[in-house]
């Protein structure tokens, strides 16, 4: 459904200092936790089914962002926003 809109697989969300790269894959794992001095780089490898998940209710402004539908940048202004992208990712 989201494949011809996202081809490489992978989204990038942004809050405050804190940007989470979210990689479709077939192992369902934190790939790693990075930190630099400007900000932090937090990178998760989930299933097809909880990318597509996150992928729908971004696009669907269920948790917001300001882009167009075939971006792969997601910018969010809330924590509570924030919190709705962890809540997908650990289920």
């Amino acid at each position: 459904m989201f494949e011809d809109k996202f081809l490489d697989r992978c989204i990038y969300i942004s809050y405050k200092h804190t940007e989470i790269v979210v990689v479709c894959s077939d192992y369902e794992e934190i790939i790693s936790l990075g930190t630099d001095i400007s900000k932090v780089l937090w990178y998760f490898m989930v299933n097809k089914e909880k990318f597509d998940g996150l992928v729908a209710k971004l696009l669907n402004k269920d948790i917001g962002n300001n882009h167009k539908k075939d971006s792969n940048y997601f910018q969010l202004y809330s924590k509570s926003n924030l919190l709705k992208v962890f809540t997908i990712l650990d289920k």
